[in-house]
């Protein structure tokens, strides 16, 4: 099965302890991942519909950006609920939902880098049949995607302090490269995953062969 694309939803804020939106799944084999920024504090608590929590993939090791996913979230309009421990300066959520998505091993290695120019990219190693879905972030504003990456959701200058983070998508390949520009040299940092379908992805089959009577060859 395809991994496709469902729905984006995204909100930003500055001074406040918490942030929500309402986001609508459907399809089967469902994945949702969740970008969030949280400048001045850390996240307590990120939950889907109120019950089902979100999962970290991963703390950016140099920015106060974090990278979260949830397998089969309940279908139709939910509430994204994002409680901070303290007061965040800046922040943002963004939530990006697909299909036919592996259940039970989702996601490849995720992979980080940073950046003090005007390009951010980053190189996952995925393949063919896969789809690798990235978080970008540049202190600084008016941030372009890749020609060749899908634009999710962009949120260019939030809260009007210089600040603009994105989410993209590109078919994954053995590496595949995940690019972000700023029109202002600034720094940038980047989370990419490669999300597995449900059908096992590309590769060659395997076939095992019981052969009741060993003394007589089989042939294929």
């Amino acid at each position: 099965m395809a991994i496709v694309f469902d729905a984006a939803s995204s909100t930003s804020n500055g001074g406040v302890t918490s942030l929500s939106l309402s986001h609508t799944a459907t399809g089967s084999d469902r994945v949702v991942l969740f970008g969030v920024y949280h400048e001045a504090t850390t996240v307590s608590a990120l939950t889907y519909g109120g019950v089902q929590s979100a999962s970290l993939i991963r703390d950016h090791s140099a920015a106060d950006m974090s990278l979260y996913q949830l397998v089969a979230p309940a279908t139709g309009a939910q509430t994204v609920q994002l409680n901070f421990a303290g007061t965040s300066s800046r922040c943002a959520l963004l939530v990006v939902s697909y299909t036919g998505v592996d259940q039970t091993t989702p996601f490849a290695t995720d992979v980080e880098a940073t950046t003090a120019t005007t390009t951010l990219t980053v190189n996952a190693t995925s393949d063919t049949g896969q789809l690798v879905v990235d978080l970008a972030a540049y202190g600084e504003n008016n941030i372009t995607v890749d020609a060749g990456q899908t634009a999710r959701i962009e949120l260019d200058d939030f809260t009007g302090v210089n600040r603009s983070i994105g989410m993209s998508e590109k078919a994954g390949a053995a590496t595949t490269s995940m690019t972000w520009t700023c029109s202002i040299a600034g720094d940038g940092f980047i989370i990419a995953v490669p999300l597995l379908p449900s059908s096992g992805g590309a590769g060659t089959p395997s076939f095992s062969i019981f052969n009741p009577r060993p003394n007589i060859l089989v042939r294929l």
